[in-house]
């Protein structure tokens, strides 16, 4: 009667190769090595099904329901098509999930108080093992009337790939009680441990080696969708794997979510990382159609903090980071990135996701802070410390605003740049902006160079400089194949504060105290540049014009220099030969000096000088 009454209910056939009976407080019906049996199909059998029975029931109602239900050694073979299994029998989200649920607690309820199935063994349709083991243990909440819930605890454990050696024990809670509305039709706490990362390969060839333990709180909706929150740890992660030239240890970490999940999405809210219970980052993420091919994803993450030194070593094991950046990084001697927001939404499905698909999908914000850097000795720079920034990255540019540095004893401010690299590495462009006051001397080097391109044979005469000079810098360029060069487009203008030049063959420093230089590409605009001998009664002079580089000689445009008691004996021998002419005194007065047509090797000079007491000897009388 009972075993027709199942079939009725539930459509399974169980068919034993023999029957026991056993009188004890209860009736014990033990049935020998049944056969279950689903639309005639063989779907699972036991080694022995036992069914208590409560006497008074036998002669009441047939038996039922049952006192206890319990299967030993279950071997189920799992339908190809049952929802809510992946193909490694972990259950999934699906809509189909929630009613085939209700209609098996509505079969079984009239039929047993409680079922256990110790030591069951799960398999697809093929014969390979989906759970090697499984106890479960279920039992009405209350035994008084009405359809009280299920309450179900079980155990279960793998011994093949890719789950070899992972543990789960859960409880659950199967319905609602009597009178309650709720769209919840179950709920309980999962703790797992034992899962090895190894066999689970990551994109772009990443392998990573670590085990994981956790524990998952769920509540599965009428309508299949779960929601929950997941507590995991991982223990000695190390990435590995094609991208990387030798392991990175990770270490130990703790992660914290909270999910929704079901069929057509999975979400992951208040995502959290921990290490040495630090912070690394939160964040979240979605997944469209997850167990379809086709599935795309989406991530944002924030409160990302990183050393730049670490960020450096890191970089060194990555095998596709070009060796000058590497170099550049290796320079990094101090600072942290932190970012306050980062975004990766990318539209093309994640089987095709690539390098590509990160630098254009990408978007960051940030800060950058206590950075410092070596420059390489063809630099001729100082140390750059204490570099303090705002940096964005979206679609492959980095911006940077709000910037300043310390350059050995000099200050920049105001520094923004940008740099493309949309087509990186072969192609990088950027753009940079500052102003600053420079401490001369400690940067002559480094500008000799800029000097020595705009005007070559000024430069040659310039033995030293020392002094402060405020500072403003607009400049663009590229690297090539990440290969550095000087900005192809640059203008640097120069407002000396009290700078002196140590010129070659000159009795005494010149000091200059006013106006402007403009360094370009092959040019030089003075404005208003003031300056002279550093030495008692040598005399001053005031400089306006242009000199263009570009050609063997240079060119003097509008080119006017005045001169105030500039004494002769000092500055003639610096430009003619003494044994063609000499002389001793001051000069005052204008000169211009002017290139074109007819004075292309040297310019047309024009204006009046006075000369004041003094002499003047010419070598050929």
């Amino acid at each position: 009667v009972v075993l027709a009454r199942i079939y009725t209910e539930t459509g399974y056939n169980i068919v034993p190769s023999g029957v026991r009976l056993a009188f004890r407080s209860h009736l014990v019906v033990l049935l020998e090595k049944p056969t279950i049996y689903l639309n005639g199909v063989e779907v699972a059998r036991v080694d022995d099904l036992r069914a208590v029975l409560r006497y008074h029931t036998i002669f009441n109602t047939n038996g039922l329901p049952l006192y206890e239900l319990a299967l030993d050694h279950l071997q189920v073979r799992i339908p190809a098509n049952l929802a809510g299994v992946t193909a490694h029998g972990f259950p999934k989200p699906d809509v189909a999930v929630a009613p085939e649920l209700k209609w098996m607690l509505d079969s079984i309820s009239d039929l047993a108080l409680r079922i256990e199935i110790v030591d069951a063994v799960l398999e697809d349709v093929d014969g390979t093992p989906l759970i090697d083991h499984l106890t479960l243990t279920a039992y009405r909440q209350h035994r008084g009337p009405g359809a009280w819930p299920w309450m179900v605890n079980f155990e279960a454990g793998w011994k093949h790939a890719p789950f070899d050696g992972v543990g789960v024990v859960g409880k659950f809670r199967l319905g609602v009680a009597p009178g309650v509305v709720s769209e919840t039709i179950a709920s309980g706490l999962l703790r797992f441990h034992g899962l090895e990362v190894a066999p689970f390969r990551g994109p772009f060839g990443i392998d990573a080696s670590g085990q994981v333990a956790g524990s998952l709180k769920f509540a599965l909706r009428h309508d299949g969708e779960l929601l929950g929150s997941a507590d995991f740890s991982v223990v000695k992660l190390v990435l590995k794997g094609k991208p990387f030239t030798a392991p990175i240890a990770i270490g130990d970490l703790l992660l914290h979510a909270a999910y929704k999940a079901s069929i057509a999405r999975l979400e992951l809210k208040e995502f959290t990382v921990m290490q040495h219970d630090a912070t690394l980052l939160t964040g979240g993420g979605a997944m469209d159609r997850p167990y379809e091919d086709t599935r795309v994803a989406t991530m944002h993450v924030e409160g990302v903090r990183v050393a730049l030194t670490q960020a450096s070593a890191w970089m060194r094991l990555l095998r596709s980071i070009p060796a000058p950046l590497n170099d550049f990084a290796r320079r990094l001697s101090s600072g942290q990135i932190a970012l306050t927001e980062s975004t990766f939404n990318p539209t093309a499905p994640v089987r095709d996701w690539s390098a590509q698909t990160l630098r254009e999908d990408l978007t960051a914000r940030g800060n950058l802070t206590g950075a410092g850097f070596d420059p390489p000795a063809d630099f001729k720079l100082p140390p750059i410390r204490r570099v303090e920034a705002a940096i964005a990255y979206a679609g492959g540019l980095v911006t940077l605003k709000q910037g300043s540095a310390v350059l050995g004893k000099s200050i920049l401010t105001g520094i923004t740049a940008e740099v493309n690299l949309k087509r990186a590495p072969r192609l990088i462009t950027y753009k940079l902006r500052g102003k600053g006051a420079l401490d001369t001397g400690e940067l002559y080097p480094a500008l000799n160079g800029v000097a020595t391109s705009s005007a070559p044979e000024i430069a040659a005469r310039i033995a030293g400089v020392s002094g402060t000079t405020a500072a403003e810098i607009d400049s663009s360029g590229k690297i090539a194949d990440m290969k550095w060069s000087a900005p192809a487009d640059y203008a640097l203008k120069l407002l000396p504060r009290r700078v002196e030049l140590a010129i070659k063959d000159a009795p005494s420093a010149v000091a200059i105290n006013g106006g402007t230089l403009l360094l370009r590409p092959g040019a030089i605009d003075i404005n208003q540049l003031t300056g002279g001998l550093t030495t008692a009664r040598g005399g001053s002079a005031t400089l306006n014009g242009t000199i263009v580089a570009t050609q063997r000689n240079p060119v003097f445009r509008n080119f006017v220099a005045e001169f105030r008691e500039f004494r002769t004996e000092t500055w003639l021998p610096l430009v003619l030969n003494p044994r063609q002419v000499s002389a001793k005194g001051p000069i005052s007065g204008r000169l211009t000096a002017q290139s074109d047509a007819k004075h292309v090797t040297v310019p047309l000079i024009t204006g009046r000088l006075t000369m004041g007491p003094g002499e003047l000897q010419f070598g050929f009388l």
